[in-house]
């Protein structure tokens, strides 16, 4: 046992330059995610290699560089030594994910804007054609949504689900995010794959949350949104609300007109309206509200005048 000890302190006390090069790059990596610039220069002044790809247990298949990870993290000063360094700033993932996608996924819009000026693609697209736009609109980074906007991003370009910038920002309650988008010529009627409406989407909400964005079921309907449009099931935004036993949303969709008759066309749940299922799902302020046909039929009338 003894015989390996000395090899062992003589390999801990090399000097990095004399450290296998790959092991410099991994190190080059860490210092890049926890952003430490003067480790960053440091390594890079040793040789590391600044486009190496992260080799480490699981996220090895990401693929992840050092600039992905210094954007993604937000450390601004350590991209700027990488950038200056020559960092790939168009290199992808392993999911196709930029730099910039995860600079704009994360809300760091001074990064965003050091990427762009470098060269990075804002049209550029990740796997399932995920845009950059996308990617910030599901943060709810409304500075970097607009100014993502002004150079020029596509407001309606879709993933290959469907999912707009607009139907992203809407499911997820982003309010400032979708009125932006709305102002730059989002499709308030744009379709997914399913033939869910941002409307629908609103009225559903996250599913890990409590279901239904009343402020942007508000702010779509101000925009024109079609109230009773259905997805591909027949599914409305009120069924889904009352589905998902959003009081706030359920009373606001029945004030602006909603049909509390419609059904569902097709599927498991044909023929279910919004007050069965608020019942199915013991939502019981749900169905009191959805039954009270006077109250809220008055304060339709009232909102139309």
């Amino acid at each position: 046992m003894k015989k390996y000890i000395l090899p062992v302190i003589l390999i801990l006390l090399l000097p990095a330059a004399c450290r296998p090069l790959a092991d410099q790059d991994q190190r080059l990596i860490a210092a890049a995610k926890a952003g430490d610039t003067a480790r960053v220069e440091s390594l890079l002044k040793k040789g590391a290699n600044v486009n190496a790809r992260e080799q480490n247990e699981q996220l090895t298949r990401m693929a992840f560089t050092s600039l992905m990870w210094a954007a993604d993290k937000g450390h601004a000063g350590v991209v700027d030594v990488l950038l200056a360094a020559g960092a790939d700033v168009r290199a992808k993932d392993s999911g196709e994910r930029t730099a910039l996608m995860m600079a704009a996924s994360g809300g760091h819009g001074e990064i965003v804007r050091r990427l762009v000026a470098a060269g990075a693609d804002i049209h550029g697209k990740a796997y399932g054609d995920d845009t950059v736009l996308l990617a910030a609109a599901r943060g709810g980074h409304a500075p970097v949504v607009r100014w993502l906007l002004e150079q020029g991003a596509g407001v309606n370009e879709a993933s290959d689900l469907g999912e707009t910038a607009l139907m992203a920002a809407a499911i997820r309650g982003h309010r400032e995010t979708a009125e932006l988008l709305l102002a730059a010529g989002a499709a308030v009627e744009g379709r997914d794959d399913m033939g869910n409406t941002p409307l629908i989407l609103a009225a559903a909400g996250s599913l890990h949350e409590a279901g239904g964005h009343p402020a942007v079921v508000r702010l779509l309907l101000d925009n024109g949104s079609e109230i009773d449009a259905s997805n591909d099931d027949g599914v409305t935004a009120l069924i889904i609300a009352a589905t998902r036993g959003s009081l706030e949303t359920v009373r606001l969709l029945l004030a602006a007109g909603a049909d509390r008759d419609a059904e569902i066309l097709f599927g498991g749940d044909q023929g279910e309206t919004a007050l069965s299922l608020a019942l199915r799902n013991n939502h019981e302020d749900v169905a009191r509200l959805l039954r009270d046909r006077e109250h809220t039929e008055g304060a339709s009338q009232h909102l139309t005048k």
